[in-house]
């Protein structure tokens, strides 16, 4: 419910521009000034997380899994966020007590009058498989084992696997049993674009402690932005730098994971270009952009951003007249 209201951060500090914010381009940010607790739709997700938290039972924050289970079959919980896991366990534990219902969470539409004017649509649903199908190495069979994996993954059979388990199939064309159709995903939509927690180190030992108070109303919302903003920005660096470096300790797996493409390359009998087109996009990739990437914060970090930097979707009046002169020079040749 929250998430959906920052899906406008990415405007800002989106500087690779891959649609989403990474929490080392979320910090460049707030380091260069460009991001605060300030911003509307970070102010809008929170006001929001305060409004429904006091519908809550008292403690909420200190309930497990089982114990939320618990409360709703016990008819002490009018609703909880859960997923098909749970589905069939609580039909039955609800069985000629309570009818259970699967719904939505409720957004806020564009004419909201407090939230419409940082909601930008519905929530996307990101979706993972959680049902891998694979084969081990030392398996006596492989051939007999890739059948039968085969035959699992067929439309009707896959569906019929689901419906025993109680998950929603992945394989293209099965059926939904008809009690999970309401966890059907939206593939559509916007998505959280902030999260103070996902830098690391102290900085998240820190949010978490300041998030927690702030989740029980013993501090109010200015007073979490005033404890956690300066302290994010002065010790964040170290948890940065500690990232990048953990970036580049795994270089080498990704250089090991191209040598194997580009032998495939090499030995393909049917000398196509498929192999070397794979080579040439996931080196650019993930060894060339991410180098550039990776300077190109470490610059703003440490040096701001220049002037003529406006936001990542948008071009400066200074970068756009020189492009009109190229354009022009070019219509003159």
């Amino acid at each position: 419910m929250f998430d959906p209201l920052t899906y406008s951060v990415k405007d800002i500090a989106d500087f690779n521009r891959d649609g989403f914010v990474g929490s080392d381009e979320q910090f460049v940010a707030f380091r260069t000034g460009r991001l605060s607790f300030q911003h509307p739709a970070i102010t809008a997700r929170y006001q929001m997380l305060s409004e429904i938290s006091s519908y809550f039972q008292v403690g909420y924050t200190g309930l497990m899994r089982d114990e939320a289970v618990f409360l709703f079959a016990q008819q002490r919980a009018v609703f909880m966020t859960t997923g098909t896991w749970d589905a069939r366990s609580l039909l039955e534990q609800a069985d000629g007590t309570f009818e259970v219902g699967v719904m939505d969470y409720p957004l806020p539409t564009s004419d909201d009058p407090v939230y419409g004017s940082v909601i930008s649509g519905p929530n996307y649903e990101r979706i993972d498989g959680g049902f891998r199908f694979g084969i081990t190495r030392t398996s006596k069979h492989p051939e007999v084992a890739l059948d039968f994996l085969l035959f699992m993954a067929g439309r009707t059979n896959n569906s019929k696997l689901n419906e025993i388990i109680g998950w929603i199939p992945s394989v293209r064309g099965s059926e939904t049993p008809s009690f999970l159709q309401g966890f059907e995903p939206h593939l559509r939509g916007v998505y959280g674009c902030f999260r103070p927690d996902n830098l690391g180190g102290e900085t998240w030992l820190e949010w978490v402690q300041q998030y927690s108070l702030f989740q029980i109303k013993k501090i109010s919302y200015e007073e979490l932005a005033a404890k956690f903003e300066p302290f994010y920005e002065k010790n964040g660096m170290t948890d940065f730098l500690e990232q990048q470096k953990s970036w580049r300790r795994a270089l080498h797996k990704e250089a090991q994971f191209l040598a194997g493409i580009r032998a495939n390359a090499f030995y393909d009998r049917e000398k196509s270009d498929s192999w070397w087109i794979r080579y040439r996009l996931i080196t650019a990739d993930r060894q060339v952009a991410r180098e550039i990437i990776h300077e190109r914060q470490m610059r703003m970090v440490l040096n701001g951003i220049p002037d003529t930097v406006v936001n990542p979707y948008e071009y400066s009046p200074q970068v756009l007249e020189k492009v009109r002169e190229k354009m022009k020079k070019r219509l003159k040749d």
